[in-house]
């Protein structure tokens, strides 16, 4: 072969320029590389605004919503005014004890107590002047706090004054008094001191009666003095007037505690605080009195029938009605005329059964109903008693139940003594025995 025939050979040429090397120099992965520039700003970190909002705490949010804040003013005035309270207690107390000095112990031993007093006076200073403090800004920060109760306490607060004026130039002029002159400082400063306490319990004891009538069962007294003779004056004097007086402003204010009061004789009497509970009361007086008349007109007439009982009663349900009937009023007219009696002779403020009759007829449910019982005894006494209906004397028997039922009880008595020494006689007498 020529080599002209071999000059074309640009087939190996085209085999030097293969295409796969070409193709394979830039990777297709590597060429699309943005998630590097879309990861740059993190998803979790754009949505930061939790840390901004939460600056505010929930729990401060609704402090100044009156609705959903559990903390009380009142709470807090009364417990501040108590404090003040003691303080003046607890000066009132030492007063009185220096004042129980003789004079004969000399000017020297009276004006030691009153050194000794006048430390007792300065923590009484400090104590209630920071829990006046505090009570004036309370008010400040509410109005109907203020409203309620601001008069009394600026009373507390002249009278604090008064006594740390006149306690301060007591101890300014103890060496030109003389023991007669100092005890009557120290009498006028027990007097303020009373009406301080006075004033202090005013505001705070009504509270303290619902508390301790949530103890008490319906009906039952409270003993006012017993209960709060720690918090009254210390001076006798001063716990006569103090009690008697807040007694006659919750007899005059009686939608302020849970009872009825009797300012003579220092008893509160609770009241159920549930109207359900107080109506209860006069349904089962109703019903004890319309279900014992109804025994008594249809149990008496069927029972001697029944058993046929010999010397029994035989009269119709209309004279058993008009007896029912009449006892029941002669008891009513005597508990109203005891009550007008009551009225007539008694003070002011006492307890008047009259005024009280819905909450009377509660708190004395029970008395009530042993009373009911009672004049249905009487009924019965009345029937065995008397052969004819007589409306007078039934009215009488109901008027004076308690007088008929103690002689009764001395008839009964009488005569059951007789049949039961006539059953003795026949037990110890010789059994005989009849032979044939």
């Amino acid at each position: 072969m020529s080599p002209i025939s071999r000059g074309p050979a640009p087939a190996p040429a085209a085999r030097g320029r293969a295409p796969p090397p070409i193709l394979r120099g830039p990777p297709p992965a590597r060429a699309p590389a943005p998630p590097p520039i879309l990861r740059e700003p993190p998803p979790a970190r754009a949505p930061a605004p939790p840390p901004i909002l939460r600056e505010p705490p929930p729990a401060q949010a609704p402090s100044s919503n009156p609705e959903t804040h559990t903390e009380k003013p009142e709470e807090r005035l009364h417990g501040f005014l108590r404090d003040i309270r003691v303080d003046a207690q607890y000066f009132q107390a030492s007063l009185i004890e220096t004042r129980k000095t003789k004079i004969s112990d000399g000017k020297q031993e009276v004006t030691r107590l009153i050194d000794h007093n006048d430390g007792i006076f300065g923590r009484a200073q400090t104590r209630i002047m920071e829990r006046l403090t505090s009570i004036n800004r309370l008010m400040n920060e509410n109005s109907e706090l203020y409203d309620t109760d601001g008069d009394g306490v600026s009373h507390i607060g002249f009278l604090w004054y008064q006594i740390s004026t006149g306690w301060s130039l007591l101890k300014k002029k103890d060496e030109q008094l003389n023991e007669y002159e100092i005890f009557g400082r120290i009498d006028e400063l027990t007097q303020l001191l009373s009406e301080l306490i006075y004033h202090s319990d005013l505001i705070t004891i009504p509270n303290r009666v619902n508390q301790h009538l949530r103890t008490v069962r319906p009906g039952s007294p409270l003993d006012f003095r017993e209960a709060f003779k720690d918090e009254m004056p210390k001076d006798e004097s001063g716990v006569l007037q103090c009690s008697l007086k807040i007694l006659q402003y919750i007899h005059a204010h009686p939608g302020s505690v849970w009872g009825v009061v009797d300012t003579e004789n220092g008893l509160i009497f609770k009241v159920d605080p549930s109207r359900w509970r107080r109506l209860c009361s006069y349904i089962v007086i109703v019903a004890a009195l319309v279900g014992g008349t109804y025994g008594i007109c249809k149990g008496v007439p069927f029972l001697g029938s029944y058993l046929e009982l010999e010397n029994w009663s035989e009269f119709s349900d209309k004279d058993l009605l008009t007896a029912c009937l009449f006892v029941i009023f002669g008891g009513i007219a005597h508990i109203g005329i005891d009550a007008l009696k009551q009225i007539r002779t008694s003070g002011e403020h006492t307890f008047k059964v009259l005024e009280d009759l819905i909450s009377w007829i509660h708190i004395k449910e029970g008395p009530i109903l042993v009373g009911i019982f009672t004049l249905f005894l009487g009924v019965l006494i009345f029937v065995s008693l008397f052969e004819k209906i007589d409306w007078k004397a039934a009215f009488f028997v109901g008027y004076s139940i308690d007088s008929v039922i103690d002689l009764y009880f001395q008839r009964f008595t009488t005569s059951s003594s007789k049949y039961t020494d006539a059953l003795l006689k026949s037990v110890k007498s010789p059994i005989s025995i009849e032979t044939t």
